[in-house]
């Protein structure tokens, strides 16, 4: 468990084009940043003031003439972009959020009795239902779900839309993923999922994204459609001209111009969180076209407010919803009978079934040999009735069983093809090298291992580099070594997808076979800039890589081993290298001991690891409330210095201070009443009044203390 010494408030956040906040805490709603963003680019807001005049002039004239009042069908495809199975979510959960949604759009909500009587001849049916598609794009069978094992399922922006959209002028667009980026919109916190108004156009980014564990069992759903469809938050001033707070009125005394342009919303003077029934913020309700003849109380039932007692849309909003159907032609398509007929959501149609998409999961990639794996049909699409196996390299080489049990008991790295099938046809999944399985016995055993890289054969013989869903892959470079020419790198800059994991896992070593042991490698990195936070962590597998423990993370601030810099990195030079150690002490009587190097990217620089070690451990050993050894670097230094160490347990009363050789303290770094177990790290800025010469660093805690020399140049 990592430690950080500084709080940060960790804020849930809407997104630049809105959504449901839960308890929010920022003074500024990132709503407000969006109106800030229209006003730096005079196109889309002139684009935006322009359908909205259109919006507006439409409900003027009763847009229930203009467009007709009836049932709005959208069919809608749901994209889940998951990471190995993390994050797809099941049909039954996807058809949860979408039947949530729709009783929240067609008044069927049950909590409708919950709205206080002053606004309940206000509950609206806004006559608007989203249908699963049953036929795709090209005319076949679909269940409208559609899965994709993809890295662009974290810290997404846009970009996710890459991976799969379906025609927005037929299809609406849904996106289920792991993550959300803040930063493209200037905002930090968790983004629970974002959308956009039809005025920023209805093209291949027109839908909503979703985090996968918000998608059902809150009002989110509710929420973003809203604003897909046109419908503001009631504290929002979307004339755009100058900025006041949500009682304001820019344009003139008419509430159709003016905050959410809808007048039985009362308007708000901000976003209210909780369930504050005597809330009352503004006092001009009653100004224009208002139903309501004096002061109102807030309308925080309202399914645009942020509040935890959501249960209604208004007529003005659903007047609203109607109008914006009626400027826009590709929703006016969307929602044409020869649309839902196209794709098999009109009313009538029967249900074809489809045949099944091939997937499977394993409880067990890597294992002993003598080992069993678990295989588990989660085929996609059409429910299969039909399971054909094939285990080249397991006791059993085939199966029909939906959920097979293999044995493996030969050593080597094998494919799985699975064919799953139903009444409409069949589908085939071949994985290759899906299964590792390993020797009992460790591959390497002696008093001390070197693995420098420099024999090609040697290191993908020894090594297995895990397939990851992106492009980048650690590999062999003869261009950079700290001993040698050659080294393993990630050429992270040019090839790796945000928030792709990379990992490199060892051969088998038996430990017990040495004294004392300790892990040691090189490791080499740059950072892009400090914008940019990446981690290398190291796990350790007693069980030929069925299960790993965490043994050593370092962040890219702490990893870096040279200056940022935005040209691709290569080491050329030794000083630009750094040692990092992992005690073995808990390990050191197991004899088959394997090794993961796990890399975190976020498009930072180039990593290379060279000079694998394992050795009996050099110098004293440590206190025995350490876990693994103390490093201070760089050492020397000029500027700063960092303490990074690991504890087993919590200590008290713990101080870190800087001596001089006459034992006097020069600088306190950390004094606390209580240090948890977990890993730790100090920086350690040396200011000008600091002598070039000889420190030391000690941590001191009762009778426990460790004491690091440091050079200050």
């Amino acid at each position: 468990m990592k430690h950080n010494y500084s709080l940060t408030l960790a804020v849930v956040l809407s997104s630049l084009f809105f959504f449901k906040a839960i308890h929010a805490q920022s003074p500024q709603c990132p709503a407000d940043y969006s109106q800030r963003m229209l006003l730096q680019d005079p196109a889309k807001l002139a684009k935006m003031r322009q359908d909205n005049a259109k919006i507006r002039e439409l409900m003027k004239n009763h847009s229930r003439n203009a467009v007709p009042d009836t049932l709005k069908i959208i069919p809608i495809v749901v994209h889940v972009l998951h990471d190995n199975g993390k994050g797809a979510i099941t049909k039954a959960n996807i058809i949860a959020g979408i039947n949530e949604m729709n009783i929240d759009l067609r008044k069927l909500n049950s909590d409708t009795t919950l709205v206080r009587p002053f606004f309940k001849s206000l509950v609206s049916d806004l006559k608007v239902e989203m249908r699963l598609a049953q036929i795709d794009p090209d005319g076949n069978c679909t269940d409208g779900i559609q899965y994709y094992n993809t890295p662009f399922t974290y810290n997404v922006s846009d970009t996710c839309k890459s991976v799969a959209g379906w025609p927005p002028d037929k299809y609406f667009n849904f996106w289920i993923v792991n993550s959300i980026d803040p930063s493209p919109w200037g905002l930090s916190g968790t983004i629970i999922g974002y959308e956009k108004f039809p005025w920023f156009g209805i093209n291949n980014k027109y839908g909503a994204v979703v985090r996968h564990d918000y998608w059902r069992g809150s009002r989110t759903l509710t929420h973003e459609i809203g604003h897909c469809l046109g419908l503001w938050h009631m504290w929002q001033d979307q004339s755009l001209g100058n900025w006041g707070d949500g009682c304001s009125f820019i344009v003139g005394n008419d509430c159709t111009d003016n905050d959410d342009m809808v007048c039985d919303t009362p308007p708000m003077y901000q976003p209210a969180y909780g369930c504050n029934y005597t809330s009352n913020t503004c006092s001009n309700d009653s100004i224009g076209p208002s139903p309501y003849p004096t002061d109102t109380l807030d309308m925080i039932e309202n399914f645009m407010s942020y509040s935890d007692c959501q249960h209604l849309f208004t007529t003005g909003q659903k007047e609203r919803v109607t109008a914006v159907f009626g400027i826009y032609p590709e929703f006016q398509n969307l929602v044409s009978y020869n649309n839902l007929v196209a794709t098999g959501t009109n009313n009538g149609y029967v249900t074809q079934l489809c045949k099944p998409k091939a997937a499977f999961s394993s409880n067990k990639t890597m294992v002993c040999k003598g080992s069993s794996v678990t295989f588990t049909d989660i085929s996609k699409s059409g429910i299969p009735t039909g399971w054909e196996w094939d285990f080249p390299g397991g006791a059993i080489t085939t199966s029909t069983a939906k959920n097979p049990t293999v044995q493996y008991n030969t050593a080597g790295t094998y494919d799985v093809r699975f064919i799953s099938t139903n009444a409409a046809g069949n589908d085939t999944l071949l994985l290759e090298d899906y299964v590792t399985i390993s020797e009992n016995t460790a591959q390497y055993s002696g008093s001390n291992y070197f693995e420098s890289f420099e024999d090609s054969t040697v290191t993908y013989n020894d090594w297995k580099i895990i397939s990851s869903n992106g492009k980048a892959r650690w590999k062999r470079t003869e261009t950079a070594g700290h001993t040698g020419t050659s080294s393993m790198m990630i050429p992270n800059l040019s090839d790796a997808w945000h928030s792709e994991i990379i990992e490199l896992v060892s051969p088998s070593y038996n430990v017990s076979a040495v004294t004392s042991p300790e892990f040691t490698f090189k490791v080499a990195y740059s950072q892009y800039d400090s914008s940019v936070t990446e981690y290398l962590k190291v796990y350790v597998s007693t069980d030929c890589g069925y299960s790993w423990a965490l043994r050593l993370s370092r962040s890219s601030p702490l990893l870096e081993t040279v200056p940022d810099q935005s040209a691709p990195f290569t080491p050329t030079a030794q000083n630009q290298w750094k040692e990092e150690k992992i005690s073995l002490a808990s390990y050191s009587t197991k004899p088959n001991v394997r090794f993961k190097f796990h890399f975190v990217s976020a498009r930072g620089n180039n990593i290379y690891i060279d000079d694998i070690n394992i050795r009996q451990t050099v110098g004293i050993t440590e206190n025995s409330f350490l876990d693994g050894p103390v490093n201070l670097y760089p050492n020397p230094a000029s500027q700063q210095a960092i303490l990074d160490f690991t504890t087993t347990e919590s200590i008290s009363n713990v101080r870190i201070a800087v001596y001089n050789i006459l034992g006097k303290t020069i600088k306190e770094v950390a004094n606390l009443e209580k240090l948890p177990a977990g890993s730790h790290n100090y920086k350690i800025a040396l200011s000008n009044d600091i002598a070039p010469g000889i420190y030391f660093v000690k941590m001191t805690s009762g009778s426990l203390q460790f004491t690091k020399k440091l050079v200050v140049e």
